[in-house]
Parts: structure tokens; sequence; C-alpha cells
């Protein structure tokens, strides 16, 4: 197991992350790229090619990596505007939300108490009695209906796109139009070409 420390740049505008990594192979033909957050949508907003990753520190135990993780990548560290890293090293991407900037005060926990306080949740159908009043009873012919003349009128609906049924040119098969984007047309595997 080889253990090492390492730097990517933003070459554009010299932002940097410092990580640590663990592999099997030798850390020079290692393709990991760093999960940091800031880092990964910096990569996506400036193309994975102008990123340049270089190996600092080699370590021979994972004991030792850590121990060097924690020097270099310190309060100071996070503090410095050029710097994609979040959280102190040596305990992982977590403790972010440890350290978040926002903790609501005994007063604010207070009045966000206070103001839920009798309110009756709304669960995700939208019947105020939840889940417990379906419990053991059975939907009426009349209820079935409507739930069933609501769901014909989504279907038809033309801005809805599961309403739409489209038949693959290749292979002719019919579905809704999701899964047919998906798995036909110009992905079909009956297309020659």
């Amino acid at each position: 197991m080889f253990y090492y420390i390492y730097k990517i740049t933003n070459k554009l505008n010299m932002n940097f992350y410092i990580g640590r990594r663990q592999c099997e192979c030798i850390p020079e033909n290692d393709t990991y790229f760093g999960s940091g957050v800031l880092l990964e949508k910096a990569i996506s907003k400036y193309g994975k090619q102008n990123f340049e990753k270089e190996i600092i520190i080699l370590c021979s135990t994972y004991e030792e990596l850590i121990e060097q993780e924690i020097k270099l990548v310190n309060t100071e560290l996070i503090k410095n505007d050029m710097c994609y890293n979040l959280a102190l090293g040596g305990h992982g991407g977590y403790t972010f939300y440890e350290n978040r900037n926002y903790k609501h005060n005994d007063e604010s926990r207070k009045k966000i108490s206070e103001s839920k306080k009798g309110k009756v949740r709304i669960d995700m159908i939208g019947n105020q009695k939840g889940k417990e009043f379906w419990t053991g009873r059975k939907r009426t012919s009349d209820d079935k209906k409507k739930k069933s003349d609501a769901a014909i009128k989504r279907m038809n609906n033309d801005c809805n796109p599961f309403g739409h049924v489209l038949q693959c040119p290749y292979c002719m098969k019919t579905g809704q139009l999701p899964n047919m984007k998906r798995w036909h047309f110009e992905n079909c595997k009956q297309r020659i070409g």
C-alpha cells in the first residue's frame, strides 16, 4: 500500500487543493483526482485539463499520512482565499458540517420551536391525518374512479412527458418519452451504425 499527500493546482488562477491518498498502485500512476466539494465544482467549471496534480509528500504508514495532512491542512490554510479545502486535515470532508458558519443560538432555537408548536405536519400525500388515516381502510369505488380519471388526465396532458407514447423506428418498441429517449432512437441496440 502506498500513502501520499497530493496538491492539485488550477493552472488558470493558481487556486489549490491539498489531500491525502492511499492506493495500491504507484502514486505517479494513480488517476485519483481529489474529491473536495469546491475542487469538483472548479473542475466542472474550468475543465480537468486546466488542473495539475503533484505528489508533495510520500509516507510509509497511514498514521504518518494523517499526521502530515494535519500539519499541512490547518486553519490558516483553510482561511486562504486560494484554497479549495473546506475541512481541517486528518478527519476527512465530513467535518465541514461541524465547522459550518451558521449555528443556531438558544434564542433562535426557541423561536423555531415556538413557531412549530401546535402545527399538524402534512405528509407527502397532503393528508393532515397522515398515513395512519388509510391503514386498515379500503378505498371506495368513487375514490378509485376519481384517482383513475386524474391519472388519465395527467397522462393525456401535453406538458407531461410521461403522457407521450413514442415508437422507436429501429426496434418498433413503444414507451414513454423519457425511457424511449434514454434506451431507443439514437441509443437503440437494433440501430445499425
